[in-house]
C-alpha cells in the first residue's frame, strides 16, 4: 500500500500495522514497524502514540542499526512539539500529560528551559495554576542556579500566592534565593516575601523585611 501518495487511508494503515506489530515479536521487522508507526501517528496528530511507538522501537531493539537516530529523532520531535508550536494543538491538560510522560526528552540548557516555562505559561492562562507551580518548582530544584533560579523562583511564588497558598510562596523564595542579585529582582523577590507573610497571618516578619528600606 502506497501510503506516502495516499492511496491508503492513514487510518486503516495504522490499524493494520499495529496489528501486525502485536503479532511480530522480537526482531528488526518489528523495530521498523515501530519507526514506521511512529511516523504515521504523528502524522496524524496523535504525538503520545507517536512517541511511545518511538520509544518502543529505540529502547527494545538498541543494538538494531538505526535505534540511535529514532533516540535523537524522538527528542527533536518532543523540541518541536514543546518549542515550535505543535503541542498548542492539544488542550493544556493533554500538553502536560504529554510533557510529564516524556519529560526524560526535555533537552538540557535554556531550550529546555524555555519549553518548561512557555508549558507553564499555558497552564497559568487557563488557571491550572498548582499544575504550572508543579513544572516551575521541578526547575528550581532540579535544572537551575544562580540568578535564573532566582528569577524563576519568583515567578513560581507568585504563582503560589494567586493559588493562595502564601506558605508555598515562601518555601519557593528561600529555595531559590541567591548572591549579588540585580537591585529590581531583589526589590520583586522582597516585596514577594512581604506579602506571602502577609497572607499567611505573619505580618510582624513582613515589617522586619520592610525595616530601614527607604523605598517603602
Amino acid at each position: 500500500a502506497d501510503i506516502e501518495t495516499n492511496q491508503t487511508d492513514r487510518k486503516k494503515a495504522i490499524e493494520a500495522l499495529e496489528a501486525l506489530s502485536f503479532a511480530w515479536r522480537g526482531d528488526a521487522f518489528e523495530f521498523d514497524l515501530k519507526h514506521r508507526l511512529g511516523d504515521l501517528h504523528a502524522d496524524e496528530g496523535e504525538y503520545r502514540e507517536a512517541l511511545l511507538r518511538l520509544r518502543q522501537a529505540a529502547s527494545n531493539f538498541r543494538d538494531v542499526e538505526g535505534a540511535n537516530a529514532i533516540a535523537e529523532d524522538m527528542r527533536n520531535r518532543f523540541r518541536s512539539l514543546f518549542l515550535d508550536g505543535e503541542a498548542d494543538k492539544l488542550s493544556a491538560v493533554k500538553a502536560l500529560a504529554l510533557y510529564e510522560e516524556f519529560r526524560e526528552l526535555t533537552p538540557a540548557g535554556s531550550d529546555g528551559d524555555e519549553m518548561i516555562r512557555k508549558l507553564a505559561d499555558r497552564l497559568a492562562k487557563v488557571d491550572l495554576l498548582s499544575e504550572a507551580g508543579r513544572l516551575l518548582e521541578h526547575q528550581v530544584r532540579f535544572r537551575l542556579k544562580g540568578m535564573e533560579s532566582s528569577r524563576v523562583g519568583s515567578r513560581l511564588a507568585l504563582l503560589r500566592l494567586l493559588n493562595r497558598e502564601p506558605e508555598k510562596a515562601i518555601e519557593a523564595l528561600e529555595l531559590s534565593e541567591g548572591e549579588e542579585l540585580p537591585s529590581d529582582l531583589e526589590f520583586q523577590r522582597r516585596y514577594l516575601k512581604v506579602r506571602a507573610y502577609g497572607d499567611n497571618n505573619e505580618p510582624e516578619k513582613g515589617h522586619e523585611l520592610l525595616a530601614g528600606d527607604v523605598s517603602y
